[in-house]
């Protein structure tokens, strides 16, 4: 069995019954995380983040590490962030705690795919889609380093909720939020640095 197959074949495979009592916590913490998610959306300021960090600079990574993960809880981008931790910190530093925070901000996508997995039959919400669909490689290392550029969320749900080895989601998930965080870094301080020289 070569290594793609025995990768789907783990995500294939049924799901263990889980009781009532746990099914229902299970439902419960999804609801609670998704709440939480929704507060932050709409609360959630910029400028109150990057001020605080500056007020606090001794904190920066901690306060950076934080919010990194709550906002897996949310839709909102996460990576704008690296550039105020760049200014704070330095950006070799700031690369690797954005990759290290958007990293743990995958986890907790991950956890909440792994709920809904309890929550909803996916094996027979699975079994209606086409063939094409219920086919895709999800634990392929390939697939995940591609889908992840376009479609992050959603696959971060999916692997979870199918049960993509955490080894290969977390380690790709790292690879790519460095490799972006880098990118926006050098990006985001030559915009600075043309708009406000020296």
């Amino acid at each position: 069995m070569d290594i793609l197959s025995e990768a789907k074949s783990k995500t294939t495979e049924p799901k263990k019954t889980v009781p009532p009592r746990d099914k229902w916590l299970n439902i419960g913490i999804l609801v609670v995380l998704t709440l939480v998610g929704v507060i932050l959306s709409i609360r959630f300021d910029w400028p109150t983040v990057e001020a605080f960090m500056q007020a606090n600079p001794s904190w920066t990574i901690v306060i950076s590490l934080v919010v990194y993960t709550l906002l897996g809880l949310t839709v909102i981008p996460s990576t704008p962030l690296v550039v105020i931790v760049a200014l704070n910190i330095g950006l070799l530093p700031a690369i690797l705690v954005s990759g290290t925070g958007q990293t743990l901000a995958s986890w907790l996508e991950y956890y909440q795919g792994r709920l809904i997995n309890y929550a909803i039959d996916l094996d027979t919400l699975k079994s209606k889609l086409p063939q094409k669909v219920r086919d895709m490689p999800i634990a392929s290392p390939m697939f995940q380093l591609a889908a992840r550029v376009i479609v992050p969320k959603p696959l971060a749900l999916l692997s979870g909720a199918y049960r993509v080895p955490l080894g290969t989601y977390l380690g790709i998930s790292f690879l790519e939020n460095t490799l972006g965080s880098a990118l926006f870094a050098l990006a985001g301080l030559g915009i600075l640095n043309l708009v406000i020289p020296g």
